[in-house]
């Protein structure tokens, strides 16, 4: 969840529940995620980012046991790689695990549009091939979701 979709769901709760004053209008929620991981491709803000998040979050607990390796040396790798301090036992473990045995190009996977978009843009440059456009339309309007919650409740 985005931080704007979670400022919607604060503001719709407020207003459908009749309690303006109370986050989600008193609807308990609980929210779990993996902000370690990357955010989606568009430029939108983290759920932690929303204008409701410091009133709408009261008690965090960070669950610090991993359940999915066993590996005491490859779960502190993974835990330096999340918060971008590589010891020099990581490094030189990466360095050892590192295989350039491709036969093409590998896939790049970038954390930010404008790299991607900067490679992209020098990949079709090297095309060889004619291009082709095609048109696409999207339809509908930004307040269909309301006009939803407006029909499920009539009185918000």
């Amino acid at each position: 969840v985005d931080g704007v979709l979670l400022d919607k769901l604060d503001a719709i709760g407020r207003k459908v529940r009749g309690k303006p004053d109370v986050p989600f209008g008193g609807v308990q929620c609980i929210f779990c995620g993996d902000f370690f991981q990357l955010p989606p491709v568009k430029a939108v803000r983290m759920a932690f980012e929303a204008d409701c998040w410091d009133e709408l979050i009261a008690h965090s607990i960070v669950l610090k046991k991993v359940f999915r390796q066993k590996d005491e040396r490859f779960i502190r790798c993974l835990n330096e790689l999340r918060h971008a301090e590589l010891s020099n036992e990581t490094c030189q473990m990466l360095r050892d695990a590192a295989r350039n045995q491709f036969d093409g190009e590998p896939t790049r996977l970038c954390a930010h549009n404008i790299v991607a978009d900067r490679i992209n843009a020098q990949k079709i440059r090297q095309l060889s091939n004619e291009s082709h456009k095609y048109k696409a339309e999207d339809v509908g309007t930004n307040d269909s979701f309301m006009q939803m919650i407006k029909k499920k409740f009539p009185g918000a």
